[in-house]
């Protein structure tokens, strides 16, 4: 789903096993063992299930991934969701050494007011793509405890990314789900949207 979307590294990992979102800890046991198995595991139990209705509804993208996609590509190739699983581990291993070195090196330096971080555009700049994106994901988990990142696109990202590496010096304001990015000629902040902050408009790019 977020390849068809469009996405980075971050959301090819898929969802994690265990994530933190302020005090509270989320645990999901059962991301590794297979619909199949649950239902075995079930009836030899004696348990019973629920079937949720609107799983039926193709209306829904993860429906038709789930029912229409997927015993495609299992015709192809059986392990697929095995194979799935290892690439989304492999890419929750590399962001995760990203969102380290963000931490260790932007994070820290950065100029904090408040809810807004901010940093000397020219150190930016010399980043690369990577790291720039990271760090807004990291403002959101860190300011918002996680909240609409979600709503973050990989369209916004670049925009932000084209706009701190530009030559140009006109003040740009970016929406990038529930964070605004101000980029001047000499200063980039991130800070928390309001909600009077659209998603379209002049003061927008």
């Amino acid at each position: 789903m977020h390849l068809m979307r469009g996405t980075g590294v971050r959301g090819m990992g898929g969802v994690s096993s265990i994530r933190e979102m302020g005090a509270t800890r989320v645990i999901r046991p059962m991301l590794v063992v297979t619909r199949a198995e649950i239902e075995v595991l079930c009836t030899e139990a004696g348990l019973g299930w629920r079937h949720d209705h609107t799983n039926d509804d193709l209306g829904y993208l993860r429906n038709r991934v789930r029912s229409e996609l997927i015993p495609v590509l299992r015709k192809i190739e059986p392990e697929i969701a095995l194979r799935a699983s290892g690439l989304a581990d492999s890419c929750r291993a590399s962001s995760g050494v990203v969102e380290q070195i963000v931490r260790d090196g932007l994070v820290d330096d950065a100029e904090r007011t408040g809810r807004e971080w901010s940093w000397s555009r020219q150190v930016l700049r010399g980043q690369p793509d990577a790291m720039l994106a990271e760090l807004m994901f990291v403002y959101v988990r860190e300011v918002l405890e996680g909240a609409g990142a979600d709503t973050i696109n990989r369209r916004a990202i670049d925009g932000v990314v084209r706009a701190i590496k530009s030559e140009g010096t006109d003040p740009r304001v970016h929406r990038v789900g529930p964070i605004v990015v101000d980029v001047d000629a000499r200063r980039v902040a991130i800070t928390v949207a309001g909600e009077d902050a659209s998603q379209e408009g002049t003061d927008y790019a």
